[in-house]
């Protein structure tokens, strides 16, 4: 913005340039229009700028879980590629992933028992 006025050492808006009053003045009904004291317009540019800072933060911490959420969906993408080449694997080869899984639980319950009952 193109600042028309200063300020004389007794703190009073004068002119910069004694040509441009016509503009001044034009400048000055434009901000009378809108009905608000400077404090006001001050404390509404507070209020934008805090909100705004507030949607930023909001919209980086959606884009954060956006980026999990598309990490875990790869990873399960993955892993259930991974199990369906175990499924393909154990049944060709006479068994199930099930029955695998379950053979696994009674050995490693077995082995915890036992090491249960050296103690």
């Amino acid at each position: 913005m193109e600042r028309l006025t200063d300020r004389s050492r007794g703190g009073y808006g004068i002119l910069k340039d004694k040509g441009k009053l016509e503009l001044a003045l034009s400048k000055l009904a434009t901000y009378e229009d809108t009905g608000y004291e400077p404090q006001t317009i001050k404390n509404l540019d507070k209020i934008c700028r805090d909100q705004s800072n507030s949607i930023i933060r909001h919209g980086l911490e959606m884009e954060k879980r956006y980026n999990e959420c598309e990490y875990w969906k790869s990873q399960s993408i993955t892993d259930k590629s991974k199990l369906g080449i175990l499924r393909y694997y154990f049944e060709k080869h006479g068994t199930t992933l099930e029955q695998v899984l379950e053979d696994c639980k009674t050995m490693f319950q077995d082995t915890t028992c036992t090491e249960n009952s050296k103690m």
